[in-house]
């Protein structure tokens, strides 16, 4: 892969036991091809900087026994571990409990194409759900980085931030994709 490999991680109640969670990131591959004027190495940073998790994937009789979450905090340790600084999922805009549930481990909720804004290669990149009945949801992989909505003229956007942040008016040479499916 030009942009590196996903990662899967399994969960299992013990080593003879059925898998009971799959978790599975990759670097935003339709996102990160959007961006070639960047070049190969700008490309590889916005690849590092920013992972996706494609699924989250919890068997049924062991829901709410703290599978999911365990597998989230694993994703989480290990995209940061390996420089990630965004991670975000896409979830169904009507799915309301999972919504809840991203929300609850700390994930900010875009809106409906709400962007997120963030500075990666010398260039600041932008993205939204793609208007196709997905909301993001995005948290900062930096403890000391919170991922913060700015209301700017012209609506809002999520950002990364320091913790006590200084609020910067909207970048209007952002680079801008739209994230969904073609």
């Amino acid at each position: 892969m030009p942009y590196g490999f996903g990662s899967a991680l399994v969960a299992c109640a013990a080593d003879d036991e059925p898998v009971c969670g799959l978790a599975y990131t990759c670097p935003p591959v339709r996102l990160i091809d959007q961006y070639a004027e960047l070049g190969r190495r700008g490309q590889r940073d916005l690849a590092s900087a920013l992972t996706e998790l494609e699924l989250l994937a919890v068997a049924e009789h062991t829901r709410r026994s703290g599978v999911g979450t365990r597998l989230l905090a694993a994703v989480e340790e290990r995209a940061s571990r390996d420089g990630g600084r965004l991670l975000f999922a896409k979830i169904r805009a009507d799915d309301r409990p999972v919504l809840g549930w991203y929300r609850r481990r700390g994930y900010r909720l875009a809106a409906d194409r709400e962007p997120v804004v963030i500075d990666v290669a010398d260039a600041v990149i932008s993205f939204d759900d793609g208007g196709d009945g997905y909301r993001l949801a995005v948290k900062s992989l930096d403890a000391a980085r919170q991922v913060r909505r700015i209301v700017a003229p012209g609506g809002t956007y999520l950002t990364i931030m320091a913790s006590s942040p200084v609020i910067p008016s909207r970048p209007s040479s952002a680079m801008s994709y739209r994230y969904g499916k073609r």
